[in-house]
């Protein structure tokens, strides 16, 4: 079950995927320790956004460390800044600190609750930490904000598998199938489902057409 969801999960959520980056200006503090507390809003705001992109930078070069002193500047300078908040998340994600990184998802959610990208994000935390309940919550927002996400059934599918719950991740597979017919994975999870189930001749269609579509074991 978890290599069918790993596999769609490197096609849908590639790591940096989902880092925000965001424009600035041509101010520079020279002495950032010292005089951030005589900024004004406005520069302290456009030093944040730098700090934001120079954190970005940092993680795709795979200094993570520095990385998150730069997004942890950033909301020091702006304490509301939701997007340095989810990107600091996404690096304690790439480091497997996934209680920080829920911790980051969950202020950015508090800042923006309709952000769809971060319930996604944290609900594949949650899984990676089995908390299912969790991630089926997280999971079900994603839904609720966007009804048509295809990959949002399938992963909320998965989560249901995970659980022993097949009928609620077959009812999950068959929406996602619904929405695209050609949903290779969604047919090979709800295959394994029906499979538990005791179901054989419903699993050996689903194998059948992901093997089909180009699945491949």
């Amino acid at each position: 079950m978890r290599k069918i969801f790993k596999k769609l999960l490197a096609a849908s959520i590639a790591a940096g995927s989902f880092i925000f980056t965001l424009p600035v200006g041509n101010f520079v503090s020279p002495v950032y320790a010292e005089s951030r507390a005589e900024l004004s809003q406005a520069e302290k705001e456009t030093l944040a956004k730098q700090k934001l992109n120079e954190g970005n930078a940092l993680s795709e070069q795979g200094d993570y460390q520095g990385a998150i002193e730069k997004y942890t500047e950033a909301v020091e300078l702006i304490p509301n800044f939701a997007n340095a908040y989810y990107n600091r998340g996404l690096v304690y994600d790439k480091l497997k600190k996934y209680e920080q990184a829920i911790s980051d998802y969950n202020k950015a959610i508090e800042l923006n609750s309709n952000n769809a990208t971060v319930y996604q994000i944290r609900g594949f935390a949650y899984y990676r930490l089995k908390q299912y309940e969790a991630a089926i919550s997280d999971y079900s927002k994603v839904i609720e904000i966007n009804p048509n996400d295809e990959n949002a059934y399938y992963l909320r599918g998965a989560f249901y598998a995970e659980k022993g719950n097949f009928r609620q991740a077959i009812a999950d597979a068959t929406k996602a199938i619904q929405l695209n017919p050609n949903y290779v994975t969604a047919y090979q999870l709800r295959g394994v489902c029906y499979k538990n189930l005791g179901e054989t001749e419903k699993a050996n269609a689903d194998f059948a057409k992901a093997k089909e579509l180009g699945y491949k074991n």
